[in-house]
């Protein structure tokens, strides 16, 4: 067998620890997992992994070898990547994980648009509004909001999305139109559980930056089902602007405290850290941060 896809192929092992996972993602027959990773303990004379029913465990050999397969490949893919943006060629695979409904409505256009601009791009996306592990599943660059992350990861700054406080004219004609933040704390809030301030709403005022505690019986973890609630006269709803804004226009719903505006959610390219960032990265991140910014 080919020592390298071997090495590959044992190396997504050890960082997802599923055999059936790893088939799924490269492409192969489960069996050929198995046959990578024994033609690799065969070929060192030692185990690389400790098998079970249920759990696959690394040996100390095995760490060792995880190691050195992990250097040996990136090397590899940064070479490759090092020749490719010296000859202007941007190639290759990427693996992208972005939230669901930014990425319909925001990224999925740029990245047509970037595959038409590089036709030796391959894109593998992920949707997906949970904050997967980049290097367990493979990620090359991740689309994350906030401003707190794992330092041993890279972040680029891509841009900042400004939001807005809205409420149906139904739900106002019946609990009142709140007039200032503390007015909140009687209203209805629709509570965003994908964040972990989800109850905490942050707005700029002249003194800097107030933190109001919400309440609220839905709880959601789509900012579409937010506005959906909001529409139907379940609560206000803290929304991006680009995604609240055709509603408002229609009538549906209403701005709120438009004099105190949300802190605005800051948009990052997220990935991991390496001494060599792939040609077909470095474009993806600065195209995207050209188009958004």
């Amino acid at each position: 067998m080919d020592v390298l896809h071997s090495m590959l192929v044992f190396k997504r092992v050890a960082e997802i620890n599923s055999f059936t996972k790893v088939a799924v993602e490269l492409d192969i027959s489960q069996s050929s997992v198995s046959k990578h990773v024994s033609a690799l303990e065969s070929r060192l004379g030692v185990k690389l992994l400790n098998r079970t029913t249920r759990h696959l465990k690394l040996s100390d050999a095995g760490q060792e070898y995880y190691e050195r397969c992990r250097s040996i490949l990136t090397d590899i893919e940064e070479t490759e990547s090092l020749i490719s943006a010296g000859q202007s060629k941007i190639a290759g695979q990427l693996r992208i994980s972005v939230p669901d409904t930014f990425g319909r409505h925001r990224i999925l256009p740029l990245i047509w648009s970037f595959l038409d601009r590089y036709p030796d791009v391959e894109i593998d996306i992920m949707m997906d509004d949970r904050r997967v592990d980049l290097v367990q599943e493979g990620i090359d660059v991740a689309i994350r909001s906030g401003g707190v992350f794992d330092p041993t990861l890279i972040t680029r700054r891509l841009c900042d999305i400004p939001r807005v406080l809205v409420a149906s004219p139904v739900y106002l004609a019946l609990h009142g139109v709140p007039r200032s933040l503390t007015d909140l704390r009687r209203h209805q809030c629709i509570i965003y559980s994908g964040s972990p301030s989800g109850q905490t709403w942050g707005f700029v005022v002249p003194e800097g930056i107030k933190n109001i505690q919400v309440r609220g019986r839905i709880k959601v973890n789509s900012p579409e089902a937010s506005i959906l609630a909001a529409q139907n006269g379940f609560g206000i709803s803290l929304s991006p602007n680009w995604l609240s804004e055709p509603m408002i226009a229609e009538g549906t719903l209403t701005p709120l405290l438009e004099q105190c505006p949300p802190v605005p959610f800051e948009v990052h390219a997220v990935f991991p850290e390496r001494s060599f960032i792939p040609a077909r990265v470095r474009s993806f991140v600065e195209y995207l941060h050209r188009q958004l910014a």
